[in-house]
């Protein structure tokens, strides 16, 4: 019994060493290095949830260390992800749609962060409209090729006019905010929060707003599938931390609206209003956000020169749900 016992022993205190080293003196596992992740977000009420995440310590929680790089509009936001200078970035259907057109078979869509039903066309009573079918032979501006140019002729559309009874002009940048109240155009197709800031600067007996509600926009968070193939708990960590902070912005709204305010620089009164409008919800329906990317891709093979004549893809495949059902808690 000596004998074995002597032979058991060492190996018993090895054990012991080993299981100290990997827990610490008091047992607890070892603190790991988060995990860096860039991601590149929208500085607008879109991005939410990731600017909440952020703020509230949910992506420390979870292992991150996330920088997040803010984007003006979505474009910029999808260059960074495309140049590997971001790991993420928040996109619109229409933006993915183009990638596809474009060849692009490394994008990944791996959750939807924010849907709101905002898009809308501000005109000027004083250039005689009063109703919908007043935009007949008027100057209408867009962001060409953008989510702004695809609301405009599908609401033209519903209402028995196209894109050959307006005058369409593109307007882009900080000239969105100002063509109209300057004249430039005779209505503009926009979003939230520019709707209500145009609204507001021609005042209510000039300001006239026509929306729909049924058309409802989305943002949505992609990646690459070659990173996406490597880093699947950094992908579904960030998913976490995003649920937590649609957790906070539902059962803290005030103080979640006065986060936003602050960082992206928005007056608090003008966020508040459009606040009520949005879905801030963390959801993956690949099947619709499939049908809005499609439908999204068929239009600029119609209307844009760049796309036309180009095959619209199975944009199924740009959609990786992985992430999002194996995320856990």
């Amino acid at each position: 019994m000596k004998f074995r016992l002597s032979l058991v022993a060492p190996a018993l205190v090895v054990g012991i060493a080993v299981m100290c080293n990997s827990y610490g003196a008091e047992g607890k596992p070892p603190v790991t290095a988060p995990k860096p992740v860039t991601l590149s977000v929208l500085n607008n009420p879109a991005g939410t949830l990731p600017i909440i995440a952020q703020q509230k310590g949910f992506f420390d929680e979870e292992g991150l260390n996330v920088k997040l790089n803010r984007a003006r509009n979505a474009p910029i936001a999808l260059d960074a992800l495309l140049s590997k200078e971001a790991n993420f970035a928040t996109v619109p259907p229409i933006d993915i749609a183009r990638q596809g057109l474009d060849g692009n078979q490394d994008l990944r869509v791996i959750a939807t962060i924010f849907a709101a039903a905002d898009s809308a066309i501000v005109a000027r009573r004083s250039a005689g409209i009063s109703q919908p079918k007043d935009l007949k032979g008027k100057r209408l501006g867009v962001r060409a090729g953008s989510l702004s140019q695809f609301f405009a002729e599908k609401f033209l559309a519903k209402h028995g006019l196209s894109r050959q009874d307006v005058q369409i002009q593109d307007v882009s940048g900080p000239a969105m905010l100002t063509a109209l109240p300057q004249k430039e155009v005779d209505a503009i197709s926009v979003w939230q929060p520019l709707v209500f800031n145009i609204s507001r600067a021609l005042g209510p007996e000039e300001a006239i707003v026509f929306g729909d509600t049924t058309q409802r926009g989305t943002i949505n968070i992609a990646g690459s599938s070659a990173w996406l193939g490597d880093h699947q708990e950094e992908s579904r960590a960030l998913l976490r931390a995003l649920r937590k902070a649609e957790q906070f912005v539902r059962s803290h709204p005030t103080e979640a609206q006065t986060i936003i305010a602050e960082q992206i620089g928005l007056d608090p009164e003008t966020l508040k209003i459009v606040w009520g409008g949005t879905d801030f919800r963390l959801s993956l329906d690949a099947e619709n956000l499939t049908r809005e990317i499609a439908e999204q891709g068929i239009w600029l093979t119609q209307t844009q020169e760049a796309q036309k004549g180009k095959t619209v893809p199975d944009y199924r495949a740009l959609i990786d749900s992985k992430p999002f059902r194996s995320m856990g808690r």
